[in-house]
């Protein structure tokens, strides 16, 4: 029995050790690209309110943070003489007592190039943002608003005059280190240090990628009214 076990415990051993070359081989895979044109997809005439996604929630919360993905499967609407990607979102109750920070994440070689325009309850535009609204917020490319009494939707499409566009910039990363120095006579002090690590980037403009929301109530939580002051 105990030759047997050995054998198994070898061959386990040889299993594994292969399982992890096989691993280490691999190469990893290339991030995902920008995608510079929209094709083979059924792209309609009118924005579909009834697929608008709630902003608000499903627990009340002063702020939230997530994202969505703009992808393949992504409707299409063909929008001011282009087709684009979209996506709609209804605001929650008391819309005007939020701030909305919506835009494109920076991934490492692309960003989402997100179009965002405020519709009123019947889906007519009631507000757009200029290019120059439009700017690097944290790790996202977007616009930050409040939201007006009228607006009912939030309609976030890709802009087909962004796609395409290459932004090259340096970053700087902070990178933070902490360690423990002892005192010759007992006990001791953490310390942090700090550095930083340039690195040029470049990102395209992309039809798919990640969208960034962040909602946040100005008083009291996420659709809650304004309170008096």
């Amino acid at each position: 029995m105990a030759i047997k076990a050995s054998k198994l415990t070898r061959a386990a051993v040889l299993t594994a050790a292969l399982s992890l070359a096989g691993c280490a081989s691999t190469p990893p895979k290339p991030p995902p690209t920008a995608v510079l044109e929209i094709s083979e997809k059924e792209c309609h005439d009118a924005v579909d309110l009834s697929t608008a996604l709630p902003l608000a929630p499903k627990k009340p919360k002063v702020w939230y943070e997530t994202a969505y993905s703009f992808n393949a499967e992504t409707n299409c609407l063909h929008f001011q003489e282009a087709d684009v990607n979209y996506m709609v979102f209804e605001l929650p109750p008391n819309a005007s007592n939020h701030v909305l920070t919506m835009g494109g994440i920076k991934k490492a070689v692309r960003t989402l190039a997100a179009d965002i325009t405020l519709l009123d309850e019947n889906g007519n535009i009631v507000r757009t943002f200029e290019r120059h609204k439009y700017m690097d917020i944290g790790s996202r490319f977007g616009v930050q608003f409040r939201p007006l009494e009228g607006e009912k939707y939030v309609l976030v499409t890709t802009r087909p005059e962004l796609v395409g566009e290459e932004v090259r910039a340096v970053e700087t990363n902070l990178i933070v280190g902490s360690g423990y120095a002892a005192y010759p006579n007992g006990g001791g002090a953490s310390y942090n240090t700090y550095s930083g690590a340039d690195r040029l980037t470049s990102r395209t403009f992309s039809h798919e990628g990640l969208l960034s929301v962040r909602l946040q109530a100005l008083s009291g939580k996420i659709g809650e009214p304004a309170k008096a002051s």
